[in-house]
């Protein structure tokens, strides 16, 4: 087969939307990873400071709550995708809590929706980041050239 012309226009349609499902699907998993790991684990965070279980650095441990559901949506986004894996990845974080952000500018709160803003970019570079190392270390057949 010499690439396209090799295949008929079914196989061709059929290539081009299991590559358009795939960048689809994939962002949707790491986005259903990203914020329910986020969920779970920034809830029960918060739960265990308000009963005072937890000391000290309430903050540091939420960064560290999101540094680490952004890495796991970046390391899904890396591993499955085909195609575009940093802006997949960037994606992934960026759409859902952009919306976030597009709902707070629109109440108002510019002074919030600012400080929010650090806490949705930088887990979205962290996931564009990690999916494009992740997506690096995959055997060159199975990444787009």
């Amino acid at each position: 087969m010499n690439g396209w012309r090799g295949l008929d226009r079914v196989d061709r349609v059929t290539l081009r939307v299991w590559r358009a499902s795939n960048l689809v699907g994939w962002w949707l998993m790491g986005a259903v990873a990203y914020n329910g790991l986020m969920f779970l684990l920034s809830r029960t965070l918060l739960q265990k400071i308000a009963y005072g279980s937890v000391k000290g650095l309430p903050m540091i441990s939420l960064v560290l709550v999101f540094g680490f559901s952004a890495t796991t949506a970046g390391w899904i986004v890396g591993s499955r995708v085909y195609r575009w894996p940093g802006l997949v990845g960037l994606l992934t974080v960026l759409l859902p809590g952009g919306l976030l952000l597009l709902q707070l500018v629109a109440n108002g709160s510019i002074a919030e929706s600012a400080y929010s803003a650090l806490f949705v970019v930088v887990p979205a570079v962290v996931a564009g980041l990690t999916s494009r190392v992740v997506w690096r270390r995959r055997p060159r057949a199975l990444r787009a050239a």
